[in-house]
């Protein structure tokens, strides 16, 4: 693991020949001495404060002219004594100042490294530490917000609240167990069982309202489907502004999945189009309509397009999708009618494109919607798994009072829930687990 006795440096912004600005931060007990050295000033820096510094390596040759900050222990990120030179851009000044820094008495900085020195100073819990690492790389506002909320502490003290109880019981059982031959009253079982009850199901209750970091990911799926020369390929390259796919009027020009990334209402979308759906004996296209119905099986949402009029070969009640719109594209070409199940579009006139727009945003947004709420929670597979298991073991223990009064017992499952929740905020003794999350940390961080 790492060395928390020395001093470290990171670049903490991301390297660029031409940004107009890098930042290097630093962190450790004597940071404020190499702050000296390489100002050439003879006093500590005010904490919390920025200043201008001319920065000088070991010959006294002048680096670049830099504004500093400067943090005092432990009210800094790391807990620790930190100092961060914002530097002007290029890699001969970023080069030049940060092997000064390493000269000076500065150790390269390991991925996770400033948030793993948090982490054991008390600044922040495990979740809160992943979180910091979640909203790093979140990719849409939502994802930021439930990372942001973590953060700030609201996963670790719902966990810790109702996990409380668990603490209380463990305490009464020992107790009881201590004093079993005096006239005290204790607990009686069917009351254990059913605080035991309370704080499984609060925990139950945590993992229905998650979802995983893993998951949420992921780009929302878009896929176009429908009979075939009804326009999916024309209205998938109108929605990205570009003609990404093939299109004519032969009939089987797609016979293969295309796909193309986009953002709809901030959030990364996929969108998908497939092989026309129709009657046919020839084997490629056979091929391509088995994609078809693989992708219609797969996506989130659900584009299916008709052309003109409804087709008889694949009537709407047919077609079995939570999230599905339906299309009539050419109407250009079609007879005037009115169809309350459908949305009418043109590609070649771009009618209709706007409410198509429209209706998918509206659909992009209550996929968020239902993933993304005040009430939900953003977990990664490692705590999901970790709660998960204090429900099994809190289960073990209700299902042993219920086979044996044998208190004994029952507090083998109780003490293994106490340190698999103990372990979900702060694992110190797992080493491996450790290596595992901050070696997934982006150096600087």
């Amino acid at each position: 693991m790492y060395n928390t006795k020395e001093n470290i440096v990171a670049l903490a912004t991301t390297p660029s020949s031409d940004a107009a600005l890098n930042v290097i931060r630093c962190s450790g007990k004597t940071v404020f001495s190499i702050y000296k050295k390489i100002t050439r000033n003879t006093r500590n820096p005010k904490p919390n404060s920025a200043f201008v510094h001319k920065l000088y390596d070991n010959k006294k040759n002048i680096l670049d002219q830099a504004v500093v900050l400067a943090f005092k222990g432990p009210k800094s990120f790391s807990g620790e004594d930190m100092i961060e030179f914002s530097i002007h851009g290029g890699k001969t000044v970023l080069n030049d100042v940060f092997s000064a820094l390493v000269a000076y008495g500065c150790r390269v900085a390991e991925p996770g490294e400033f948030t793993y020195r948090a982490f054991i100073n008390g600044k922040v819990d495990l979740i809160q530490a992943e979180s910091i690492n979640s909203l790093i790389k979140s990719k849409n506002k939502n994802e930021a917000s439930l990372a942001l909320n973590n953060i700030t502490g609201k996963l670790s003290k719902i966990i810790k609240k109702s996990v409380a109880p668990l603490m209380s019981v463990i305490t009464s059982m020992e107790h009881e167990l201590d004093f079993n031959d005096t006239e005290i009253d204790f607990i009686s079982k069917k009351e254990y069982i059913s605080q035991i009850n309370k704080i499984s199901v609060s925990v139950e209750n945590i993992l229905k309202q998650s979802f995983l970091l893993s998951s949420h990911s992921e780009d929302i799926r878009i896929c176009f489907a429908g009979k075939t020369n009804a326009g999916k390929s024309s209205l998938f390259n109108a929605l990205l502004a570009n003609k990404r796919a093939i299109i004519s009027n032969t009939a089987g020009t797609t016979r293969d999945v295309v796909s193309e990334g986009l953002k709809i209402m901030d959030h990364p979308v996929q969108l998908i189009d497939t092989a026309g759906l129709r009657l046919t004996k020839n084997k490629i296209e056979i091929e391509g309509i088995k994609k078809t119905n693989s992708e219609i099986i797969k996506s989130d949402v659900l584009i299916f397009v008709d052309e003109k009029n409804p087709i008889k070969e694949y009537k709407l009640q047919k077609i079995k999708h939570k999230n599905a719109l339906f299309v009539l594209n050419k109407q250009d070409l079609a007879t005037k009618q009115k169809n309350s199940q459908y949305i009418t579009t043109s590609c070649s006139t771009g009618f209709g494109i706007k409410n198509l727009k429209k209706s998918l945003e509206a659909l992009v947004k209550k996929l968020n919607n239902e993933e993304v709420s005040k009430n939900r929670y953003l977990l990664n597979i490692r705590q999901k798994e970790e709660l998960s298991f204090f429900i099994k073991e809190l289960n073990s223990a209700q299902k042993a009072f219920n086979e044996s009064e044998d208190l004994v017992v029952v507090l083998t499952f109780l003490y293994n829930a106490r340190n698999i929740v103990t372990s979900v905020l702060s694992p110190l003794d797992k080493n491996d687990i450790l290596n595992d999350i901050f070696g997934d940390f982006c150096v600087g961080k």
